[in-house]
């Protein structure tokens, strides 16, 4: 198969760490020209600059809140400053939060949507006017089986995602007669560092999230691999997980069936996960290391 993304320029937000730091690797070892990590950890983004130019990528680095449209329009600037023309976005920053809905302060609904859900739309806008203009490219936007699923106490998470889906889905349509590709990436659990910037009304929650993620045996350079296989055929949904598949064949087949289930069984998964989440702590105090992300 063609290496599509051979001297190839490549934009990532939320590139300092987690999946856009697995994102902007992979890129590289494709043999991109150029990678520019977008994030607000400065100290992270320099490390994975360092890991881009070993492997004989050039590396670039700019702050931006992707919250804020003006600094997502100044970092569309900066890459074609240093890159000429933007081939790949991905639309990867963003943020956790969950809870029971009716104790979700709104101010958490507000945080969370600023980089999951406006971040996307702010990307899409900004490298998607350069895509225009140059006749081509092709978006990426983090998504999750969130989009798809329905699990109660996740309100915010599972709305932003869920709007990160139709976005996408409308822009492939929209965009395609301007030479524009899109795609959504929709994986489970991955381990990353994602809890450190989460919210809940419950430390119950806060501790869960930290475990799961940290406990989780899918790598970000497993994620990373089979998402750059699936964009390289331009798929429009990404599946880099059995589940997150498995949960979109379910919304898409019994969409009603599933919320039932899931509305009737929430007991028995909220047990079972904060069992999990248990057992992950005393194994981690077993071994001597923290809980929490790795």
């Amino acid at each position: 198969m063609k290496n599509t993304f051979f001297q190839k320029n490549i934009v990532v937000t939320g590139g300092g760490s987690g999946l856009g730091r697995a994102f902007a690797l992979e890129g590289a070892r494709r043999g991109a020209r150029a990678v520019l990590i977008a994030d607000l950890d400065e100290g992270r983004s320099m490390g994975v600059v360092k890991e881009l130019e070993a492997h004989g990528t050039q590396g670039f680095f700019q702050r931006c809140d992707v919250t804020d449209p003006d600094a997502v329009d100044a970092l569309g600037q900066r890459a074609r400053e240093l890159l000429g023309r933007i081939d790949y976005a991905f639309n990867n920053a963003g943020v956790a939060a969950g809870g029971p809905f009716l104790e979700t302060p709104m101010a958490d609904w507000h945080w969370l949507l600023g980089p999951n859900l406006f971040g996307i739309i702010h990307g899409c806008r900004t490298f998607g006017t350069i895509m225009k203009e140059q006749g081509s490219g092709h978006l990426v936007n983090t998504a999750s089986l969130a989009a798809y699923g329905c699990l109660p106490e996740m309100s915010l998470y599972n709305v932003s995602k869920a709007g990160t889906l139709m976005l996408s889905e409308t822009l492939r349509a929209e965009l395609r007669p301007l030479g524009i590709n899109v795609s959504v990436i929709c994986p489970a659990f991955v381990k990353t560092n994602l809890a450190e910037r989460s919210r809940t009304p419950r430390p119950e929650y806060q501790r869960l999230a930290h475990l799961m993620l940290d406990g989780s045996k899918v790598m970000p350079e497993r994620i990373a691999r089979s998402v750059f296989n699936q964009v390289a055929h331009n798929k429009l949904y990404i599946f880099p997980t059995w589940d997150a598949r498995l949960m979109a064949t379910l919304r898409r087949l019994a969409p009603g069936l599933m919320i039932w289930g899931i509305g009737r069984l929430w007991p028995r998964i909220e047990r079972f996960m904060m069992a999990r989440a248990a057992k992950l702590e005393s194994d981690h105090k077993n071994t001597g290391s923290p809980p929490g992300p790795s």
